[in-house]
């Protein structure tokens, strides 16, 4: 035990006792003065609870598990199925807390006492890695209940369904698959998984290379973000991946892919997990308002939403939404601006968003970077139609002049054609200064 942590010998290292449950890779060695000789001493977990006898022992405290991002009470008497149950619970992030606590239940090799009703987290479970063995547990009715991952199942026609079903309505479902080898195979959230050596991995490990470890996440730029343990990860180079969160916050954690899934480097973040929704088809979009509702998807590609952002909604008697955010008030409008290019056209400019005109329809100025949002107007210039989502934040413009012009203007003879109400307005980068003159210049026309 060192600095709280335990570790183990192997030919002449000392590695951390939990490099097998969850892939700690800390690891020190032992001088010939008995010295500490730190070759890593970055953890991916919390130290483990032992108590000091007053013989000077030290006995493992089990009755008890603490997360960053849990409040789960685990006890066994199993050690292994503890190890297990402690990984899938650092893999997923739980949040759930301890609803009931079931300690008069006796086992023969455990006795657990664990409850979650987010099926969120259980669909996501599913999708990662199914850790735990299942128990038959006999009733007094002559049959058995099942437990597996923490949870108890009774056998309606073949199909073992959560136990909690009819008092809080949870729709958890497995069913076991006989092989011809004798074995089973559990179907659990529509995929099935096989047993190797007391872990269930994906059925299509071998075929397909499933490791059921982490996502991949794809972006907009082609690429693909991991996600793993709740964080997401962008790749730098090869197979390392450093934390999307590196250049906002300066968090140092990064991982490696490999064939056997992910290897942590540095598992320790300075921030809160960015919260991603899974949708029904398996692909994830970042939640990003409150109270949470599912994007949707464009072109088989994931839609990220801005940052979150806290505001409340307030219904009217039209049957429309106002939206209180920080205290104020706003409502929604179809009302856009047109703003003029110098190559004399114009963008449209709705919400914030700017739009190109192309073959009569306005298309997202970053159409080239992959957003697929687009506005399709009618003939008298009405918006008739808005499609897509932007997964980009909105571009940044100051308003200088706004000309409420419907008609047409004659000058010098020559009448000059404004089809919309038009606002304009300079942009805050390099074209600052080419919009003002272009402004100026509308504006001894109009004189």
């Amino acid at each position: 035990m060192y600095r709280g942590y335990t570790y183990s010998e192997t030919h002449g290292t000392y590695y951390c006792s939990s490099k097998t449950s969850i892939g700690c890779t800390a690891r020190i060695k032992l001088t010939k003065n008995g010295g500490i000789q730190i070759i890593s001493e970055e953890h991916s977990h919390s130290p483990p609870n032992y108590i000091k006898t007053t013989n000077g022992n030290y006995i493992r405290n089990t009755t008890s598990y603490q997360h960053e991002r849990a409040n789960i009470l685990l006890c066994t008497e199993d050690i292994h199925i503890q190890k297990l149950m402690a990984h899938i619970i650092v893999l997923v992030g739980l949040r759930s807390d301890v609803l009931r606590n079931t300690t008069s239940y006796q086992h023969e090799r455990a006795k657990i006492s664990l409850c979650m009703e987010d099926i969120h987290i259980q669909k996501l479970m599913a999708h990662i890695i199914v850790l735990l063995k299942y128990h038959l547990i006999p009733t007094r009715k002559g049959k058995n209940l099942v437990m597996y991952g923490g949870y108890t199942y009774s056998e309606i026609t073949g199909i073992y369904y959560c136990s909690s079903k009819t008092s809080i309505g949870c729709t958890a479902q497995y069913q076991l698959i006989p092989t011809r080898r004798g074995k089973n195979l559990v179907m659990y959230g529509g995929y099935t998984f096989s047993e190797i050596h007391g872990t269930y991995y994906c059925s299509s490990k071998t075929v397909i290379g499933c490791t059921a470890r982490y996502y991949l996440i794809p972006t907009g730029k082609g690429g693909n973000l991991v996600m793993w343990r709740g964080y997401t990860f962008s790749e730098v180079y090869g197979t390392l991946h450093y934390c999307s969160s590196k250049r906002a916050t300066m968090c140092t954690a990064r991982i490696k892919l490999t064939e056997n899934g992910v290897v942590p480097i540095s598992a320790v973040h300075c921030h809160k997990p960015p919260t991603y929704l899974l949708r029904s088809d398996g692909s994830f979009s970042m939640n990003s308002y409150r109270p949470q509702k599912e994007s949707t998807s464009s072109g088989g590609k994931i839609i990220r939403t801005p940052r979150p952002k806290e505001y409340d909604l307030i219904p009217t008697q039209k049957g429309n939404n106002l939206i209180m955010y920080q205290k104020h008030t706003y409502s929604e409008t179809n009302e856009y601006h047109l703003i003029p290019t110098p190559k004399g056209k114009h963008l449209l400019m709705l919400n914030g968003y700017t739009y190109s005109a192309n073959k009569g329809k306005y298309y997202c100025s970053s159409k080239a970077s992959g957003c697929k949002a687009r506005i399709k107007l009618d003939k008298e210039g009405n918006i008739k139609l808005i499609e897509g989502e932007h997964f980009h934040s909105q571009p940044k413009y100051n308003m200088i002049s706004y000309l409420p012009i419907k008609e047409k203007i004659s000058s010098c003879g020559k009448n000059i054609h404004i089809q919309k109400p038009t606002a304009y307005f300079t942009v805050l980068r390099e074209r600052a200064a080419i919009s003002v003159q272009l402004v100026s210049k509308l504006g001894n026309k109009e004189r």
